[in-house]
Protein backbone atom coordinates (compact mmCIF):
# COMPACT_ATOMS: atom_id res chain seq x y z
CA UNK A 1 0.00 0.00 0.00
CA UNK A 2 1.41 3.72 -0.97
CA UNK A 3 -0.51 6.56 1.23
CA UNK A 4 0.86 9.99 0.55
CA UNK A 5 -1.06 13.53 0.53
CA UNK A 6 -3.77 14.01 -2.15
CA UNK A 7 -2.10 16.17 -4.52
CA UNK A 8 -5.15 16.46 -6.43
CA UNK A 9 -3.38 15.10 -9.48
CA UNK A 10 -4.27 11.28 -8.30
CA UNK A 11 -0.52 10.82 -7.62
CA UNK A 12 -1.96 9.24 -3.65
CA UNK A 13 -3.34 5.90 -2.53
CA UNK A 14 -7.14 6.21 -2.45
CA UNK A 15 -6.73 4.99 1.06
CA UNK A 16 -4.90 8.31 2.17
CA UNK A 17 -7.27 10.20 3.99
CA UNK A 18 -5.32 13.07 5.85
CA UNK A 19 -3.14 12.74 8.85
CA UNK A 20 -4.27 9.85 11.16
CA UNK A 21 -3.38 6.19 12.51
CA UNK A 22 -3.05 3.74 9.49
CA UNK A 23 -2.70 0.10 9.20
CA UNK A 24 -0.47 -1.39 5.95
CA UNK A 25 -2.49 -4.63 4.35
CA UNK A 26 -2.32 -6.75 0.96
CA UNK A 27 0.09 -7.75 -0.91
CA UNK A 28 2.76 -4.57 -0.78
CA UNK A 29 3.11 -5.63 2.66
CA UNK A 30 2.38 -4.64 6.30
CA UNK A 31 4.83 -2.53 7.95
CA UNK A 32 7.05 0.34 6.95
CA UNK A 33 11.14 -0.63 5.89
CA UNK A 34 13.58 -0.17 8.20
CA UNK A 35 16.26 1.01 5.68
CA UNK A 36 15.87 3.06 2.62
CA UNK A 37 14.40 1.59 -0.01
CA UNK A 38 16.24 3.81 -2.37
CA UNK A 39 14.08 6.86 -4.49
CA UNK A 40 11.51 5.72 -7.30
CA UNK A 41 9.84 2.81 -4.73
CA UNK A 42 6.49 2.62 -4.15
CA UNK A 43 5.35 4.64 -7.03
CA UNK A 44 6.84 8.10 -6.06
CA UNK A 45 10.27 9.92 -6.05
CA UNK A 46 10.12 9.64 -2.46
CA UNK A 47 9.63 6.63 -0.37
CA UNK A 48 9.70 6.61 3.58
CA UNK A 49 10.92 4.69 5.84
CA UNK A 50 11.69 4.50 9.36
CA UNK A 51 15.06 5.42 10.45
CA UNK A 52 14.60 3.70 14.08
CA UNK A 53 13.56 0.36 14.82
CA UNK A 54 9.66 -0.56 15.63
CA UNK A 55 8.24 -1.06 19.17
CA UNK A 56 9.40 -4.51 19.98
CA UNK A 57 6.81 -5.00 22.97
CA UNK A 58 2.96 -5.55 22.52
CA UNK A 59 1.57 -2.21 23.26
CA UNK A 60 3.60 0.57 23.18
CA UNK A 61 4.00 3.33 21.45
CA UNK A 62 7.22 4.76 20.15
CA UNK A 63 7.87 8.26 18.35
CA UNK A 64 10.23 8.07 15.72
CA UNK A 65 11.07 9.37 12.42
CA UNK A 66 10.16 8.46 8.95
CA UNK A 67 12.61 9.64 5.66
CA UNK A 68 12.19 9.94 2.45
CA UNK A 69 14.83 8.40 0.37
CA UNK A 70 15.32 10.65 -3.28
CA UNK A 71 18.09 9.23 -5.84
CA UNK A 72 21.38 8.73 -3.46
CA UNK A 73 20.15 10.91 -0.69
CA UNK A 74 18.49 8.69 1.64
CA UNK A 75 16.84 11.27 3.93
CA UNK A 76 15.81 14.07 1.35
CA UNK A 77 12.78 15.46 3.71
CA UNK A 78 11.60 14.11 6.95
CA UNK A 79 8.49 13.65 9.69
CA UNK A 80 7.36 12.50 12.59
CA UNK A 81 5.46 9.39 13.55
CA UNK A 82 4.13 7.15 16.18
CA UNK A 83 4.30 3.29 15.69
CA UNK A 84 2.34 1.14 18.08
CA UNK A 85 2.57 -2.49 18.20
CA UNK A 86 -0.46 -4.16 18.18
CA UNK A 87 0.75 -7.95 18.83
CA UNK A 88 0.45 -9.03 15.17
CA UNK A 89 0.41 -5.79 13.20
CA UNK A 90 1.92 -2.19 13.57
CA UNK A 91 0.15 0.92 13.28
CA UNK A 92 0.80 4.52 12.21
CA UNK A 93 -0.20 8.08 12.91
CA UNK A 94 1.27 9.47 9.35
CA UNK A 95 0.86 13.14 9.15
CA UNK A 96 0.52 14.64 5.65
CA UNK A 97 3.77 14.91 3.75
CA UNK A 98 5.06 16.95 0.59
CA UNK A 99 2.70 16.52 -1.58
CA UNK A 100 4.78 16.32 -5.01
CA UNK A 101 7.01 13.89 -4.35
CA UNK A 102 6.69 11.57 -1.38
CA UNK A 103 5.02 8.53 -0.25
CA UNK A 104 4.46 6.52 2.81
CA UNK A 105 5.65 2.80 1.76
CA UNK A 106 5.54 -0.89 2.81
CA UNK A 107 7.19 -4.00 2.64
CA UNK A 108 7.75 -7.20 4.20
CA UNK A 109 5.52 -8.56 7.07
CA UNK A 110 4.53 -8.06 10.82
CA UNK A 111 5.87 -10.01 13.42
Amino acid sequence: DKLGFDDGFGLTSPDWKGAGWYRFTGNSGTMMPSSAPGGEHCGTTGAGWVLDTHPSTTGNTKNTKVCFSVMDNPCWSSAQIKITNCLFFFVYYLPEVDPCATRYCAVGRSP
